[in-house]
């Protein structure tokens, strides 16, 4: 997969019209993915995961050189806030900058599934949304 995403990266990279930055973005094991990117991929910008798997080594953590962004649910039976506070102090130890929330009611999933229940489910996922998007502006903003 590492292999794969750095051949994407050098394509885009090398694309006139994109900014030279790049990012990865996953869901679910995707998540995970886009974590296992920014240990082991070529150099690239960004990372957001979303209800990912997690590293919580600093250690380890600190082979990364951009910011990361992280969406969670709080009823997420697979990965609970607990392991998210341990992924966001690791960061912290690390020196890697983050802007990783954990929504209240919901669980796995709730962003892409809004429409199963609008009224708890929309705020938080209009909330990821405006943070990836200033997350993504920050961090691939041509220069």
């Amino acid at each position: 997969m590492i292999a794969n995403l750095d051949a994407a990266q050098e394509f885009l990279r090398d694309r006139g019209d994109v900014t030279g930055k790049i990012a990865t973005l996953g869901w679910c094991f995707g998540g995970g993915v886009a974590l296992s990117y920014a240990l082991g991929g070529d150099r690239h910008d960004g990372t957001a995961i979303f209800y990912g798997s997690l590293v919580t080594d600093p250690d380890t953590l600190a082979a990364i050189d951009h910011p990361i962004y992280g969406t969670f649910g709080a009823m997420d039976r697979g990965i609970p806030p607990e392991e998210v506070e341990r992924f966001v102090t690791a960061l912290r130890e690390a020196g890697i900058e983050n802007d990783v929330h954990v929504y209240d009611e919901v669980g796995h999933g709730f962003w892409l599934w809004v429409e199963e229940d609008p009224a708890t489910r929309r705020a938080p996922a209009l909330d990821a949304w405006r943070r990836l998007m200033d997350y993504l502006e920050r961090t691939l903003r041509a220069e």
